[in-house]
């Protein structure tokens, strides 16, 4: 049976040294409920490895072998002939053979999700890979036995998806990284992870395996016990941050600055390809009240750490957030007519 399994968002550098920190330290908890902290237990230091981050729109296949079903989704819904998230939805359709045959391999008893980036023509602008035809880099996959706990699963296994001909590749063909983090001393790491994120930014490796010269997005690292984070190059980043693998939050003086740094271009445009590219909709001010709930929702979500360390709630910024908002979608709607 066909259903939506949404990827986990990943977060960045400075989320990962909290759940490092929480997880490595927590002791239980008080009678009243509250958790246990030692602050005085060392921290670890743990390897992750890095793949090049293509920048395109987040996909989904999803097989279930018991009842031989095969779909397709986006970020965040399943995907039909109507909304087809840029052509992905008829691109697995017309691959739905050879997707089948290879998920099979991975289990015969319960559903499996590969997630992936779909990316080339028309999805993302001035990149290296945004000239190249549509194509699928699968970077994920998981066995479905248990919701709440799925096993994600290992290299071999995503690397069964590789397919020239069908414009399939996977992110263990492009350059990877390694690095190992001391995370009583994170910001020892961050210069070697700006400088990696610096470089993919100037020269794309994806797009120099497939022969385009151009800027790159950044790099995703993961590690099996402690998840992914992401860094990108600050051409590509939500927020107006000054490096990218921050180890602090921003400073705010004020609502007007938090607006500044949060609602970025970048941000905006994200907004504008979840609300209406993926859903194959016309950009049109009878949506206006869909994007502005997006991008609210997404700064509440992306930068709560932020928010929480400059004191500030959600709702004291949300009026100023959505202002800006408005005043840039009905700017973008007007440059259209």
């Amino acid at each position: 049976m066909a259903k939506f399994y949404p990827f986990p968002k990943i977060g960045n550098y400075l989320n990962t040294i909290h759940t490092v920190t929480e997880t490595t330290r927590f002791n239980g908890f008080n009678t009243d409920g509250t958790p246990i902290y030692d602050r005085t237990k060392l921290l670890p230091t743990i390897k992750f490895n890095g793949s090049v981050k293509a920048h395109g729109t987040n996909a989904g296949i999803g097989y279930d072998p018991k009842t031989n079903t095969l779909w397709a989704q986006s970020r965040e819904h399943m995907l039909s002939e109507k909304s087809t998230n840029s052509g992905f939805h008829t691109y697995v359709m017309s691959h739905k053979e050879y997707f089948i045959q290879t998920m099979s391999k991975i289990s015969s008893s319960f559903p499996v999700i590969v997630y992936g980036e779909w990316c080339g023509s028309n999805i993302q602008k001035g990149i290296a890979i945004s000239t190249l035809q549509k194509r699928l880099i699968v970077f994920a996959a998981k066995i479905i036995d248990d919701e709440r706990n799925p096993i994600w699963l290992a290299r071999s296994d995503i690397e069964l998806f590789l397919s020239p001909e069908k414009f399939l590749w996977n992110i263990y063909v492009f350059d990877r990284y390694e690095i190992e983090i001391d995370f009583n001393h994170p910001e020892a790491s961050q210069n070697k992870l700006d400088d990696l994120t610096y470089a993919v930014e100037k020269e794309c490796p994806i797009g120099r395996y497939f022969g385009k010269c151009g800027i790159g997005e950044g790099i995703v690292w993961a590690n099996a016990e402690y998840g992914r984070f992401k860094v990108k190059g600050l051409e590509h980043c939500s927020s107006r941050i000054t490096r990218p693998a921050a180890v602090s939050n921003e400073k705010i003086a004020s609502i007007n600055d938090f607006v500044s740094y949060a609602v970025t271009e970048n941000r905006l445009n994200q907004g504008i390809e979840q609300v209406f590219t993926t859903h194959n909709e016309d950009i049109d001010i009878k949506h206006i009240k869909k994007f502005l709930n997006w991008i609210t929702n997404d700064i509440s979500k992306e930068e709560s750490s932020t928010l929480q360390e400059n004191n500030l709630l959600p709702e004291d910024v949300a009026k100023a957030v959505t202002n800006k908002a408005r005043v840039w979608f009905e700017e973008k709607i007007k440059s259209k007519s």
